[in-house]
């Protein structure tokens, strides 16, 4: 199971919407 690449997901995700708002 690869957490890092679900924390890079989730980190992506969030920068995302805070660029978006």
């Amino acid at each position: 199971m690869n957490s890092g690449g679900l924390i890079k997901l989730v980190y992506a995700m969030i920068n995302a919407k805070t660029l978006l708002s």
